[in-house]
């Protein structure tokens, strides 16, 4: 079968009960060593700044690549990763 990641995320945490930090460890650290990329997966001074905004669902709102957001869902302004409080 063929799914998303966002899809595999929402699965990670709303089925199988992984943590948020988890699910996001799993499917993007974990995919990014195998690929033997180590510099992408994770958010660290000096490495690509590539990561999607999800909302309250797990559904992706925004994606932003090298710190820029490049796609919005149109539910509002974009909202700066510098923003997001957890």
């Amino acid at each position: 079968s063929i799914t998303t990641m966002d899809a595999a995320f929402r699965l990670l945490v709303t089925t199988v009960g992984l943590s948020v930090e988890d699910a996001a460890h799993v499917t993007a650290t974990t995919p990014a060593a195998a690929a033997g990329r180590p510099d992408l997966g994770r958010l660290a001074a000096g490495h690509p700044a590539d990561l999607v905004v999800l909302d309250r669902d797990f559904r992706v709102r925004q994606t932003w690549v090298a710190g820029q957001c490049v796609w919005n869902s149109g539910g509002g302004a974009a909202v700066s990763p510098a923003e997001v409080r957890s």
